[in-house]
């Protein structure tokens, strides 16, 4: 359950005893939306709508790619089975999603409900799109072995823990030589950038988990981004030109793996200092930062010296916990 927030978060400390992959991300960022938005969980209206999105996404996809329905090649009806599937399941979360938000958020609704509705829609000619494409990808999706896979793992030297989920695992080897890949589902805003996948860490962060929990080193892993965009225009009702997703592949050698195992570590003893001095968890304002950031108000609010624990309390809940 959600509750309601002090107001005392900026200057509270947290003991923290585990890390997620994906918010390293985050604190490298910019501590102080780690800190708030990460540790301490506030949300504002828009913030709670952009995470359940992303989570009834990875829901409707997890049915779409469910292991009895996607190795079955030969049912002449397989494609519309998974669809149908994911379809049921979105709609189901998101009204689940929604009825949480709006008994949550109270007298915010009102400023979110447009927005939410606008997803909703967006998320489902998404799907359609996703859905007619895979099936004419270059990238075949492979042998799924495994979907929503959760692990956790120590970090090496210390007393915290690493936890991730790897949302789709396949088998992408050719008949009779199996070859694992791991895969990432993204929903973006822009045009995927693929310049520096060969050093994405996120992707690193899942591949080594999956080697420390296994002790096998995966032969690839990769993003299975869709894009926000709608498979039909708007204005002219004619198919969109523009890639509705894109399949990208790297790979990490153990020797990767390794470096890997050894920054987390540093990076750890980092995230605790700042997680128990909370004045440690200073902002990184900028242009490429601030747009988008759940608790950008509240940054404002303390920088210019104003009245941030009202503005907390009034304009702010804790969401639930994420493992």
């Amino acid at each position: 359950m959600s509750a309601d927030p002090t107001g005392q978060e900026p200057t509270t400390p947290v003991n923290i005893k585990q890390i997620t992959v994906t918010e390293r991300a985050n604190f490298r960022k910019c501590r102080r939306r780690w800190f708030l938005a990460d540790l301490h969980r506030l949300e504002g209206p828009s913030a709670a709508m952009y995470f359940q999105f992303g989570q009834v996404m990875h829901s409707a996809l997890e049915a779409y790619h469910d292991p009895e329905l996607s190795n079955d090649r030969e049912a002449g009806q397989v494609y519309v089975a998974r669809a149908d599937a994911a379809r049921v399941v979105f709609q189901a979360h998101w009204e689940a999603a929604t009825a949480k938000a709006q008994k949550e958020l109270g007298f915010l609704w009102s400023y979110a409900v447009d927005e939410w509705d606008a997803h909703e829609k967006l998320g489902k000619t998404m799907l359609e799109g996703y859905f007619r494409a895979d099936v004419m990808a270059n990238t075949d999706i492979g042998k799924v072995l495994a979907t929503e896979r959760r692990f956790r793992v120590r970090i090496p030297g210390t007393n915290g823990y690493l936890t991730g989920q790897l949302d789709l695992l396949t088998d992408v080897g050719p008949r009779g030589r199996e070859e694992k890949r791991a895969w990432d589902h993204k929903n973006l805003s822009s045009q995927h950038n693929s310049s520096l996948l060969d050093q994405d860490d996120q992707l690193s962060g899942y591949a080594w988990i999956h080697r420390e929990v296994t002790g096998e080193t995966l032969d690839s892993v990769a993003y299975n981004v869709l894009l926000k965009k709608l498979p039909v225009s708007e204005k002219t009702g004619k198919p969109t030109k523009s890639q509705l997703f894109v399949r990208d592949v790297t790979y990490r050698s153990n020797k990767q793996l390794d470096e890997f195992g050894r920054n987390l570590a540093k990076e750890w003893e980092d995230m605790k200092r700042v997680a128990a001095n909370p004045d440690e968890a200073y902002p990184n304002p900028s242009q490429f930062n601030c747009p988008g950031c759940p608790v950008r108000q509240i940054c404002v609010a303390m920088m210019q010296g104003e009245d941030y624990e009202h503005l907390i309390k009034t304009g702010f809940v804790i969401g639930d916990e994420r493992d």
